[in-house]
């Protein structure tokens, strides 16, 4: 094998160390880097390699910064179920130990956050389901055609038609339930798919399937994408890479675009499906909700 060029050095060595950087089996992959900036050279490099901007891999790592100073953002006190006191005051002292001086309305939030995770404490699974809003449940307060007409009847995710054949419409809560059940802001109607693939995820790149993770299930499915896979690219990309069609207005597909590669969410781009026909794009079939078991991939034109 000849020697890597200059241009890549940064890249090799990142490769060589991810593949031979331990004493066990695919242990450097838990190694970092000797500096930022041999990092972020060899991560420019990688880009150029599959077709990727620096961009789009930043946004799949400022989602998880933004997690983080949100959870950081709770007071501890705000969410024992045995804490008997203010939320409001509790909030404020952990703020103060921070050094951050918020709004009320921002502090509202932290508040609502706070009622849900402690109205859901210690319930089952079963439990806390009869507990959050449901569809029904939003059918009755008349806000179905509502979100509908928002939404311009498309799944807020993928923006497949609410009534096209196959499709299950769902209650999807953007936030998790129990960091924001009883926020009418916080519900959606989207596809059962795209549902179970959000999943309870609150920063879709805080999701090991966000950064390329198979699990063993999924590794002999070359020409499929599982829901987590796909809910991922799509929410990173949020629109058609050729005409920048959006949910609002399309119905985007993830598709491979490296054709040799894994489908996983580093190979792969959103298309509309009227852009995957004119340009003939490999489009991976999801791995549909069992309820979604007759949809399809688009028809060619």
């Amino acid at each position: 094998m000849s020697a890597p060029s200059s241009r890549s050095a940064e890249l090799h060595a990142l490769v060589r160390d991810t593949l031979l950087g331990g004493r066990y089996f695919l242990s450097g992959v838990h190694n970092l880097s000797d500096s930022t900036g041999a990092l972020l050279s060899a991560v420019t490099q990688w880009c150029q390699a599959g077709g990727r901007s620096v961009d789009e891999v930043l946004a799949s790592v400022e989602p998880c910064l933004r997690q983080s100073i949100l959870m950081s953002l709770l007071p501890a006190r705000g969410v024992d179920p045995d804490y008997r006191g203010s939320l409001d005051v509790a909030i404020d002292d952990h703020l103060r130990n921070l050094g951050l001086a918020l709004t009320r309305p921002e502090k509202d939030v932290l508040r609502d956050i706070c009622i849900s995770v402690r109205k859901l404490h210690g319930l089952s699974r079963k439990e806390a389901r009869g507990k959050t809003a449901s569809l029904g449940n939003i059918r009755a307060l008349g806000l179905y055609r509502r979100l509908a007409k928002e939404q311009n009847e498309r799944c807020l995710w993928c923006g497949v038609s609410l009534d096209a054949p196959g499709v299950c419409v769902t209650l999807e809560h953007v936030a998790p339930k129990h960091l924001g059940d009883d926020t009418k802001g916080n519900w959606a109607l989207a596809c059962a798919t795209c549902n179970q693939g959000k999943g309870e995820s609150l920063a879709w790149a805080a999701s090991k399937n966000a950064f390329d993770y198979l699990e063993r299930s999924e590794l002999g499915s070359p020409h499929s994408i599982g829901q987590r896979q796909r809910w991922s690219v799509i929410m990173r990309q949020r629109s058609c890479d050729r005409c920048a069609g959006t949910a609002r207005s399309h119905e985007l597909w993830v598709y491979r675009r490296v054709s040799t590669g894994l489908a996983v969410p580093s190979n792969c781009s959103v298309s509309c499906s009227g852009c995957a026909a004119n340009y003939a794009l490999d489009l991976l079939l999801p791995l549909w909700a069992t309820s979604e078991s007759e949809r399809g991939l688009p028809l060619r034109r």
